[in-house]
């Protein structure tokens, strides 16, 4: 099973603390885990436990920041099935 999470940012929060967690924990359980978000300090803590993170402006709700958002979230559904 893949399983895409997305969210603003990952700093510390609860939120992210759980996103992060989570996706640990499906990795082990043998899913193929992908984070998308503005990136923060859980970045490379996925990264090294293997879980591709993918960097997006998902923090800024100006137009064109959403549109790229929007483009590259399209892009990584359609990539990666």
């Amino acid at each position: 099973m893949r399983i895409l999470m997305v969210t603003m940012g990952l700093d510390i929060g609860g939120a992210e603390t759980h996103i992060v967690e989570l996706s640990r924990e499906l990795k082990n359980r043998g899913c193929d885990v992908l984070v998308a978000s503005n990136g923060g300090v859980y970045e490379k803590e996925l990264e090294d436990c293997g879980i591709r993170h993918y960097r997006m402006p998902l923090n800024r709700k100006d137009p064109g920041a959403v549109k790229e958002s929007y483009r590259k979230l399209s892009e990584l559904i359609k990539s990666e099935k």
